[in-house]
């Protein structure tokens, strides 16, 4: 990360464009945003069948964040832009190596020219697959990336992006390094829904899941809403260059954790089998939250036993 920004409160921000604003962390973004009383347009193009507006009070635009002419109309007038539409890339990029990355980077060098071009500061999503197999129990931002995964591979992308376009054009922009997010609106059928989600659905279809191992791996569990409070409180610096932050609790949770947890809130077991590890399995993977607390005051709130009661609460809801 790049250590010679500027730490300063932005002035309120009339008016922030989403890109991917109806899928789940921009769902639970743009209500986060409207409710802090900034005015909000939400540039989505709606990929997923029956994926729901993202809120009453924003501005929906229906388009790709590759379309040019799209970007523009939705950027102009913007005073800050959070990114966060997917990778346009099919089946599972988390897991499949061989997918192929070019539509995600010339969308990605569309995005960031045109939001330079505007003068828009940025806050994006990037991931903590960035880091890959981490050699350190708490990996800092100063951690090499190494990602295992063509998801990985695209965020490492998209920051690289962020910094040419900061390094030539004085783009401003925060990439957040998020790590696992879960909660209520998550779509088990999403290529990027994590095991939580996924395991809930076993748990409520008697489905059997699948662990790899002995489900020891451990893992950094963000609860949607914190996500959402980290993303605006990124929005409200004023922050010169290209920066990088994690969005951890720095608390690792293993995946058998995850089963235990699940079983309580639902009251019925889990049906499980065991199955080898990948080649790409991570035995751990959990964030180190300092950076996040010094530069952008923002530290979780949601534990992870809460944020599963609440998830299976949600699940259970008669609009589930």
């Amino acid at each position: 990360m790049k250590s010679d920004g500027q730490r300063a409160k932005r002035p309120p921000l009339a008016e922030i464009l989403v890109t991917g604003g109806c899928g789940f962390i921009g769902r639970e973004t743009v209500m986060h945003l409207t409710a802090g009383g900034h005015g909000v347009r939400v540039l989505d193009n709606l990929a997923y069948p029956g994926a729901p507006a993202a809120t009453d009070a924003a501005v929906m635009i229906e388009g790709s964040v590759g379309d040019r002419d799209v970007l523009r109309r939705a950027l102009d007038g913007a005073d800050a832009c959070v990114h966060l539409a997917g990778s346009p890339v099919l089946g599972n990029p988390r897991h499949d190596q061989t997918q192929d990355t070019d539509p995600f980077l010339s969308a990605a060098d569309v995005f960031f020219s045109e939001a330079a071009r505007a003068g828009v500061p940025v806050v994006y999503a990037s991931s903590a697959a960035v880091y890959g197999a981490a050699q350190s129990d708490r990996i800092a931002e100063s951690h090499p990336v190494a990602p295992v995964n063509a998801h990985g591979a695209e965020k490492c992308a998209l920051e690289l992006t962020a910094q040419r376009y900061a390094a030539r054009d004085g783009l401003r922009s925060v990439g957040l390094r998020m790590f696992n997010v879960y909660g209520p609106g998550q779509s088990p059928k999403s290529p990027y829904c994590g095991v939580v989600r996924l395991f809930a659905e076993k748990i409520a279809t008697g489905a059997e899941a699948v662990i790899r191992g002995d489900g020891g791996q451990a893992r950094d569990f963000v609860y949607v809403s914190d996500a959402a409070r980290a993303i605006g409180l990124a929005l409200d610096l004023s922050l010169d260059g290209a920066h990088v932050v994690n969005v951890c609790t720095g608390r690792p949770v293993t995946i058998m954790d995850v089963v235990t947890q699940l079983e309580a809130a639902a009251g019925k077991p889990l049906r499980r089998r065991y199955e080898p590890e990948t080649d790409m399995s991570v035995a751990m993977s959990v964030g180190d939250p300092a950076l996040a607390k010094a530069l952008l005051g923002f530290t979780t709130e949601v534990s992870f036993d809460e944020g599963v009661v609440r998830m299976m609460h949600a699940l259970s809801g008669p609009s589930a």
